[in-house]
C-alpha cells in the first residue's frame, strides 16, 4: 500500500472514531511528513480537508494545539515563502487537518499539557483605565477599559485570548508566529503592531494594522492579509467580511490616554460607553443607533461633558436615569 492510500485508510479511520491508540499516532506521524513534499501531496490535503470542513468543531484546546503547530511547523505557516499557488491556499486548512491528529496524540500519548491542565495567566483593565503589560515574550499590550487576556504561563506558542479591546507591540519571531484569538476569529503575526476590538455585545471584531503584516482569519475561511492603515471587520454572526483604508494612528490613541470615536456609529458609541463607565446605555428609538460621527475625549474628561459634547454632535439627547444612559432622537444631526 502506498504511503497516500495508507494515510487516506488511517484518516478515515480516525474520522469514524475507529482509529486504535497505534494507528492515530502512525497517522499523526505521517501527516507530520507531508510538509515535506508539499507540491507532491498538496492534492491529497485538499482531499482530507474536503472530508472535514463541514465538523464545524471549535474548541480553545483546538485552538491551543493548532499554535503549538504553527510554532513547530514553519513549512504549514501562513508566512511560508513562495509556495505553488494550489498549496499554499490549502495551508491553513492542512494545518487544521493535522490538528486532528495532533490532538489525538497529545490525548493518546499523554505527553503535553492540555490548555486545560496547563496554568493560564489573566490580566484586566478596570473601568476608565488603560493597563499595559508585557509578555513573557516581551511583546507589549494596551489593554483597553474593561478588557481582559490570558495567555499560558509557559507561553511558549505566543497564544492569547482576548475579550475587549486591546493595542499589540508583537516582538518579532519568525519561528514562532504570534496569535490572538476572540472567540471564532484568529489573528497571527511574526512581529507588528496592530488593534484588536472584540466586545461581547459586538458581533464584529475589527483588526486595525499599525505597522507590518498581519493575517486575519475566521473558522473555514482563508486568511485575508491587510498591511498598515488597513481594517478587517469580520461579523462571527452573518460571516460578512470588509475591509477599509482607517488612520490607525487615531484608532488607536485609546492608548494614549483618549476616549475615542472615530467614524463609529451611535451603536458603537453605546458599547464603547458601557466598557469604559460600567454602565449600561439604551435607545428609545433604533433609527439614530447607526448615525455615524467622529469626536474623542481625555480619559479623565467627565461623563457629563462627553455626553454633552456627544449630544451636540450627533443631535441626540442623553439622560442618565438609575445608571443608565438613556440615548434619545430619531434623527441624526
Amino acid at each position: 500500500m502506498d504511503q497516500e492510500q495508507l494515510i487516506k485508510d488511517l484518516f478515515h479511520k480516525y474520522s469514524e472514531g475507529k482509529a486504535t491508540k497505534a494507528e492515530a499516532r502512525q497517522l499523526f506521524d505521517l501527516l507530520e511528513q507531508l510538509d515535506t513534499k508539499p507540491e507532491a501531496y498538496g492534492h491529497l490535503l485538499e482531499d482530507l480537508w474536503s472530508r472535514t470542513k463541514n465538523s464545524g468543531k471549535t474548541s480553545y484546546q483546538e485552538e491551543d494545539l493548532f499554535a503549538r503547530i504553527q510554532e513547530k511547523k514553519n513549512s504549514l505557516s501562513v508566512y511560508r515563502p513562495k509556495p505553488q499557488n494550489k498549496f499554499r491556499r490549502l495551508l491553513p486548512w492542512a494545518a487544521v487537518l493535522v490538528l486532528g491528529g495532533l490532538a489525538m496524540a497529545y490525548w493518546l500519548g499523554g505527553n503535553h499539557n492540555s490548555p486545560e491542565a496547563e496554568n493560564w495567566l489573566s490580566q484586566s483593565a478596570g473601568l476608565g483605565e488603560v493597563q499595559e503589560i508585557e509578555l513573557p515574550d516581551g511583546s507589549k499590550v494596551w489593554l483597553n477599559a474593561g478588557t481582559s487576556i490570558s495567555y499560558p504561563e509557559s507561553f511558549h506558542n505566543r497564544t492569547v485570548r482576548l475579550e475587549g479591546e486591546a493595542f499589540f507591540e508583537v516582538l518579532r519571531n519568525e519561528e514562532s508566529p504570534f496569535s490572538v484569538w476572540t472567540g471564532k476569529v484568529s489573528t497571527q503575526v511574526l512581529g507588528t503592531s496592530f488593534n484588536v476590538r472584540s466586545y461581547r455585545q459586538d458581533p464584529k471584531v475589527k483588526v486595525t494594522v499599525s505597522t507590518g503584516k498581519v493575517a486575519v482569519a475566521m473558522e473555514e475561511r482563508e486568511p485575508v492579509y491587510i498591511t498598515k492603515n488597513q481594517q478587517v471587520s469580520m461579523d462571527v454572526s452573518s460571516g460578512e467580511l470588509e475591509r477599509a483604508t482607517v488612520n490607525a494612528t487615531a484608532l488607536s490613541a485609546w492608548k494614549n490616554g483618549w476616549l475615542v470615536f472615530e467614524g463609529v456609529s451611535l451603536e458603537e458609541a453605546a458599547w464603547i460607553l458601557e466598557n469604559f463607565y460600567g454602565m449600561e446605555v439604551e435607545f428609545k428609538h433604533d433609527q439614530i443607533k447607526t448615525c455615524r460621527f467622529t469626536s474623542k475625549f481625555k480619559a479623565n474628561e467627565s461623563l457629563d461633558h462627553v455626553l454633552d459634547v456627544l449630544g451636540r454632535v450627533t443631535g441626540a439627547d442623553f439622560i442618565i436615569v438609575n445608571q443608565t444612559i438613556i440615548i434619545d432622537g430619531t434623527l441624526c444631526k
